[in-house]
């Protein structure tokens, strides 16, 4: 079968109008009633002090992906006890038939062109190959895909300092394209099913995660999230939208990671971290505006600041139930993006391996 993959390589969310902040906290951040919510001087404070840039090296392109070492790895691999494989991704439907987020725009667009004397051959030669196809798909957007570090900048600066002029119409991304992670990504996979820790089926539209909920599920678990870990945040998002088919704009309503958890990331050196969205809750209350944290505070700091990588969109409700059936909430995880390029993203399909 003959496929051609179109993928945007200027799909960049730029965030350089956010600069360093003053000390007034943003009154209007959504979370828990009675929480104060991160300040601009936190959160600029964490920027500063928590930074990777530099940290493996000036030239450095892998970020928090260096914290998988060969160690890390066969310690994964000797996870696999039962031989179970889930996907982590979202099932991709094409032209957009996908009925358990009707809001959703069609994740691709696949066509089947017909040539000339193919169904006469099809018909009477039951060898003949099936039609070509072309697959066109984004990067980036509501599908199951992997960030590269050049998806977001802060001040014209990409992860460890890189500039915005790394990215040219010809070639894509010069530096911290998707083609760093050619050779995969292998590690110890670790889930944490937040609404099972609250005893609901899922958390409400725009609900936060604190981390507080990051370290009970750990005592609930009896798991510590570690160096080189790859870390799934469940929040229920799939199936609240299964549940109530709701009608909110796409992505604009989604539970999430409260910025509080940002420095706890880079606190437990988290290698990759993945979420049934962009990772925060959404809406956040910021705006990202002049000197207003950003409208993803967590997305944007783990891929700039911490240089993370990022994988966004997942499905997680089978292999919580994997998990749960099983009693096991870390399992040996791979993800191999397409190796392209100069792309500053990937479609892409998890495994964990039980």
């Amino acid at each position: 079968m003959r496929a051609k993959l179109i993928l945007g390589v200027g799909a960049v969310a730029t965030i350089a109008a956010v600069l360093i902040a003053g000390a007034v906290g943003h009154a209007g951040a959504t979370g828990e009633p009675g929480r104060t919510p991160t300040t601009k001087a936190e959160y600029y404070r964490w920027v500063k002090s928590d930074s990777n840039w530099g940290r493996w090296g000036k030239e450095d392109e892998l970020g928090t992906l260096n914290l998988i070492t060969p160690v890390k790895r066969k310690a994964a691999a000797a996870l696999v006890k039962d031989g179970v494989t889930v996907s982590l991704a979202e099932l991709q439907i094409p032209n957009g038939l996908n009925k358990a987020d009707p809001n959703n725009a069609a994740p691709y667009k696949a066509t089947w062109s017909f040539k000339e004397g193919w169904e006469q051959g099809a018909a009477n030669d039951p060898w003949n190959s099936a039609p070509p196809d072309d697959l066109m798909l984004g990067a980036h957007g509501n599908r199951s895909h992997i960030d590269a570090l050049a998806h977001n900048f802060k001040n014209g600066q990409f992860y460890n300092g890189f500039s915005w002029q790394i990215m040219t119409r010809d070639h894509g991304a010069d530096h911290l394209g998707i083609q760093n992670l050619r050779h995969g990504v292998v590690t110890r996979g670790v889930l944490m099913d937040i609404p099972k820790l609250r005893g609901v089926p899922y958390l409400k539209a725009s609900e936060h995660i604190y981390v507080s909920d990051l370290e009970a599920w750990e005592k609930q678990a009896g798991i510590k999230v570690g160096p080189g870990d790859a870390l799934f945040i469940r929040a229920g998002n799939w199936a609240r939208r299964r549940a109530t088919h709701e009608k909110e704009p796409s992505g604009s309503s989604s539970a999430g990671l409260d910025q509080e958890c940002a420095q706890w990331l880079k606190q437990r050196d988290v290698a990759l971290i993945g979420s049934e969205g962009a990772i925060d809750a959404l809406p956040s209350g910021y705006t990202g505006k002049g000197d207003d944290i950003p409208t993803h505070p967590i997305h944007y700091f783990a891929n700039v600041m911490l240089g993370m990588t990022i994988v966004d969109w997942l499905d997680l409700d089978a292999i919580a139930e994997t998990a749960a059936k099983l009693n096991r909430w870390e399992f040996m995880v791979m993800v191999a993006p397409l190796p392209i390029q100069g792309a500053t993203g990937s479609p892409v399909n998890p495994i964990g391996v039980f």
